[in-house]
């Protein structure tokens, strides 16, 4: 029930913020950000309860969660004809991913309901707004033109 009102003063917040400065675009991508942020946080959460409370096992619930947190930014970016940026080289899944572990973590150790759900939404959230302030990336793997001629495989 505390991730509804997580999720709905997200949604206040963000709608006031349009409201308040509608054309002030130059930031608006960095509202938009944190807004999903919070969002990613609270559906990876969610989701990964109802896998747990379904009967699944840790690791199916992790990624349950995962698929439940970032398919809500997946859809906005396929509408806003964007590239996802669960796509992009960024830190999204990843944090996604924290969140959920640690749900599954606290709840397999047995510690209380609040503090399980809130640390899960408190690691996915600062991690995923960490990653948007310093700008992480995941690494990239070299493309084939920058691999030397004699260590490339054969085609």
């Amino acid at each position: 029930m505390a991730a509804v009102w997580v999720a709905l003063g997200t949604a206040a917040v963000v709608i006031a913020e349009a409201y308040w400065h509608p054309r002030k675009a130059p930031d608006s991508r960095r509202v938009i950000l944190v807004a999903d942020a919070a969002g990613l946080a609270v559906f990876t959460v969610t989701g990964t309860l109802l896998a747990l409370a379904a009967g699944a096992a840790g690791p199916v619930a992790v990624l349950l969660g995962v698929v439940t947190g970032t398919g809500g930014g997946i859809a906005r970016d396929v509408l806003a004809r964007q590239r996802p940026l669960v796509l992009a080289d960024q830190i999204y899944a990843l944090s996604a991913a924290a969140g959920s572990v640690v749900l599954v973590v606290l709840t397999d150790a047995h510690a209380p309901a609040e503090v399980t759900r809130w640390g899960a939404i408190t690691v996915a959230l600062v991690l995923r707004l960490l990653a948007i302030r310093y700008s992480w990336s995941l690494p990239r793997l070299p493309s084939r033109s920058r691999i030397p001629a004699a260590d490339r495989v054969p085609e």
